[in-house]
């Protein structure tokens, strides 16, 4: 539970840091574009105002271009973007230089229409127009050192999400290859609590939950269970030992492996007690099968000196009835095993040889 919640904490952060990186990097480029624009309207300023001084001189005034200017240097000012779209930037040191660019325009304006009445050999106009354009040169280089410094921020600040992003997205990569090899050691581990270790078959625990998969089964196809229960096993842990024992049922397991067509399931149901279900099987395949079994046994305990195998078992069919379920074929099945067990009984005194 732990592990989920990191995995869902580590996704949101992920999630919120790249918001916010994009949220970041697209406020930093929208004021390097503001601040590109103001350069670019400062620079017009600076250039414009030449070529108004040129023209009136040359008695060609543009009252125009007088309110073209005028209005930039209000909007440089404003808080508000206005007509030209200007913004204004969060530079004191700009602002201040717009202050003294302005007062000298009203100058150069004053100057202006004097040149219109007396002409411009009587009137400061030059001088003024060279100072205005020394303080406009003021200003754009102001605002290009602080667009080049937003840059600077654009540039650290983008390498410092980049790499934390990159960070995060390789913590989230280990995660969940971690979180992946911990799915695969937990489902082996839950693999392994359904195993027999001694026989490598699906254990009593697997089987009970086989059985409630199946549920009622159907009537269309015949089914079968088998139960198996191996004779004269205590005798054996107890005269030769468990680890013959542990022998003996393993090769047994071995015998009911080997012999297995397609839908069969096979598992130890108990210490001594085995059980296959078999679906779409027909009774005289299931004899078939008994009949290879009790074959590799006689086999067995013919090569064996040491200790013999011995079984009883017993089967049911579902016969294409309806309502059957594996548990009442199982009880059927251990039935007519108990029943075969008493025969092998009565007709061996002893099937332990040592």
């Amino acid at each position: 539970m732990f592990k989920k919640y990191v995995w869902i904490a580590l996704i949101v952060a992920f999630f919120t840091a790249t918001m916010t990186s994009v949220g970041i990097i697209l406020t930093i480029s929208n004021d390097m574009i503001g601040s590109s624009r103001v350069i670019n309207y400062a620079g017009i300023v600076r250039g414009a105002t030449q070529r108004l001084v040129k023209l009136e001189i040359s008695d060609n005034p543009n009252d125009h271009l007088i309110t073209y200017l005028n209005n930039i240097l209000i909007e440089l000012q404003s808080d508000e973007q206005g007509i030209y779209e200007l913004k204004k930037l969060n530079n004191e040191e700009f602002q201040q230089s717009l202050i003294e660019l302005s007062k000298m325009w009203e100058k150069l304006v004053i100057e202006v229409m004097k040149t219109r009445e007396v002409g411009y050999e009587n009137t400061d106009i030059i001088k003024v127009s060279e100072d205005h354009f020394a303080l406009a040169d003021i200003s754009v280089s102001i605002a290009e050192d602080y667009v080049d410094e937003v840059f600077r921020e654009y540039n650290s600040t983008k390498t410092m999400l980049i790499i934390a992003t990159i960070s995060l997205l390789i913590t989230l990569l280990l995660l969940g290859k971690k979180l992946m090899v911990s799915k695969q050691e937990n489902k082996r581990i839950e693999q392994n609590s359904n195993i027999d270790l001694a026989t490598g078959l699906p254990n009593k625990s697997k089987c009970e939950q086989k059985f409630q998969e199946y549920g009622i089964l159907a009537c269309d196809i015949q089914y079968a269970v088998i139960m198996i229960d191996m004779n004269n096993l205590k005798q054996t842990n107890d005269i030769l030992g468990h680890h013959i024992g542990d022998l003996m049922i393993s090769k047994f397991a071995d015998m009911l492996k080997s012999n297995l067509g397609e839908g069969a399931f096979a598992a130890r149901f108990g210490g001594d007690e085995f059980i296959i279900v078999w679906d779409d099987i027909t009774e005289k395949e299931i004899r078939e099968y008994i009949t290879k079994i009790r074959n590799d046994a006689n086999m067995f305990n013919v090569k064996n000196s040491s200790y013999r195998i011995s079984f009883a078992l017993g089967y049911a069919l579902s016969e294409f009835k309806e309502n059957i379920t594996l548990d009442i074929l199982l009880e059927k099945a251990d039935k007519y095993m108990y029943i075969d067990k008493q025969r092998v009984k009565k007709q061996h005194n002893c099937d332990f040889y040592i």
